[in-house]
């Protein structure tokens, strides 16, 4: 079963977004800040990490660039409602795919099977 970690300060956001996941067979944690997300993929090493820029601890593009270096395998979908120039630095420093919010359920699902799928098979 594929792992998924979603980092959103907004426990409702995050909330759903594990339901939804969960439902489409995706094991899923989800954590409301970037040193928690840090420590949570160290510890699992997801398949996926689905990202809010906006955290209240770090700006997201610097938690993606400190994931590409902790483990450059994890697959990063950032989900965000942020500027499309916050969004560009979000590719920039290494997501995968990025996604406004707010975005179709169906839409992450889709996404996060082919990211997962796509992955690497080592690391």
């Amino acid at each position: 079963m594929a792992t998924i970690v979603i980092c959103e300060d907004d426990a409702q956001v995050g909330n759903f977004l594990r339901s939804a996941l969960t439902r489409n067979k995706f094991l899923v944690e989800v954590v409301g800040d970037g040193a928690s997300c840090l420590e949570t993929c160290r510890k699992m090493l997801p398949d996926l990490l689905l990202l809010d820029l906006k955290l209240p601890d770090m700006e997201g593009t610097d938690l993606i660039r400190q994931l590409r270096q902790q483990s450059p395998r994890i697959k990063i979908m950032v989900v965000s409602g942020a500027t499309d120039e916050r969004l560009q630095e979000a590719w920039l420093s290494g997501a995968d795919f990025v996604i406004r919010k707010p975005a179709s359920v169906a839409n992450l699902v889709q996404t996060a099977t082919r990211l997962i799928a796509n992955a690497p098979t080592t690391v």
